[in-house]
């Protein structure tokens, strides 16, 4: 009997989301990292590790075996975190059926090329890009089942910076974000929905957020050393913030968010003294610039 024809590659908790819901509807494959945790998995129809709690479908099939994406013939769903996604792709790639479309759920961008996920699964897989689509948005896992300007507004939280302080973070989060995005090719009403602002709001705002709770870690005089290690799964904002500095150095794009959230990671300044410095740049219209980011826009494309 053939197997499931989709299957989610990564069973961290969004991976194991997806792969719940899909199960409600068909059979679906949970590709582990460690058959440890798919056997777990299989006896006891919960990932207790990942999403605690949650009851897993009888259609939900967990392995460690890759083999068996050669039977995922509709879709492979990838859902690894940002800094392991080119090698499962890499482990995946002999395995993947020629009739598969592939989709990427997971955020970030890659370190050292800069790449957009799509990109590393494309490259990683030898396939063409119209075989690969991405899905974004607000998808905090546990909510479901259950970023980098999230490590700010929960290192702001965690000083108690107030509401104010919070809100004038998230709008120039925001307009960061759209300018890069824009200059690099983005369409910007992209930034005005879910994958933009609902996104923004649902991880810079929630306690379930992982990029929130490490800036209120930060904001406690804890170093990104000691956390990494503690916190329930990856907090994508941490291994994005350098390629994202990155990609705007070569674009052109003054990013002061990410700036001073790379510096209190990785250059031990104080979270105090970071948001005491964005906070007090010279306040002006986030969307002041509005103009040259179109033309730079209709430069690059044509």
């Amino acid at each position: 009997m053939a197997g499931p024809r989709v299957a989610v590659v990564g069973a961290g908790a969004w991976g194991t989301t997806l792969a719940r819901l899909i199960a409600r509807t068909e059979p679906v494959t949970l590709l582990c990292h460690s058959p440890e945790t798919a056997a777990r998995i299989a006896e006891t129809h919960r990932n207790e590790a990942r999403l605690p709690g949650i009851d897993l479908p009888a259609t939900l099939f967990a392995t460690a075996d890759v083999a068996v994406l050669r039977e995922a013939t509709d879709l492979v769903i990838f859902a690894t975190p940002s800094a392991h996604l080119r090698s499962a792709v890499a482990g995946a790639a002999p395995f993947l059926a020629p009739e598969a479309d592939l989709l990427s759920v997971v955020k970030g961008l890659e370190r050292g090329t800069n790449l957009r996920m799509s990109e590393v699964i494309g490259e990683g897989a030898s396939v063409p890009i119209d075989r690969i689509a991405a899905l974004s948005g607000p998808n905090l896992a546990a909510e479901i089942a259950r970023n980098i300007v999230a490590i700010a507004a929960g290192a702001a939280d965690g000083l108690g910076f107030g509401d104010n302080g919070k809100a004038g973070l998230l709008t120039r989060g925001l307009a960061e974000m759209t300018r890069l995005g824009m200059v690099a090719g983005a369409n910007p009403l992209t930034f005005a929905g879910l994958a933009g602002m609902g996104d923004l709001i649902a991880t810079c705002g929630s306690p379930l957020s992982r990029n929130h709770r490490l800036g209120e870690e930060l904001a406690r005089g804890r170093r990104w050393s000691e956390i990494e290690a503690t916190l329930p799964g990856t907090a994508e904002g941490a291994y994005t913030v350098q390629a994202a500095l990155a990609l705007a150095e070569r674009l052109g794009v003054e990013m002061p968010i990410a700036r001073e959230v790379e510096r209190a990671l990785f250059e031990g300044k104080s979270v105090q003294r970071c948001l005491v410095d964005l906070l007090a740049r010279e306040p002006k219209d986030e969307l002041a610039d509005y103009g040259r980011w179109i033309a730079q826009l209709g430069g690059r494309s044509g």
